[in-house]
């Protein structure tokens, strides 16, 4: 078997995304497509995406739909984003790749960005 490495420092990453066990092709497309645009802003090589959709039957996927102190419920179509990256990234990077997850969530049909 034959490994192939990355030159090191280079940036890449890998998401998962959690939801409940249902949704769309569409929806999926739209969260997907979020998270990668966003990772492509932050330096992430366009051709990088590694992504891995994780659905959830409601007893395997427990969230709190208020927790801390929204202002509007939590509903079925919450979602958990993990990202794994190849190197750390500031706060600053990390706000900023959040912003674009969000700003691409609301672009999407049926999807409110909630805050």
């Amino acid at each position: 078997m034959r490994r192939q490495c990355r030159p090191q420092g280079e940036l890449y990453a890998a998401s998962d995304t959690h939801h409940p066990r249902g949704k769309s092709s569409e929806f999926k497309s739209v969260v997907l497509n979020a998270v990668h645009g966003a990772l492509i802003a932050s330096g992430v090589p366009e051709k990088d995406r590694f992504q891995r959709v994780l659905e959830l039957s409601a007893d395997d996927f427990r969230f709190d739909t208020e927790y801390p102190d929204l202002t509007a419920r939590r509903t079925d179509d919450f979602v958990l984003i993990e990202i794994l990256f190849s190197v750390g990234r500031s706060v600053k990077v990390k706000k900023k790749i959040l912003a674009d997850i969000l700003g691409g969530l609301s672009k999407g049909p049926g999807l409110i960005r909630k805050t």
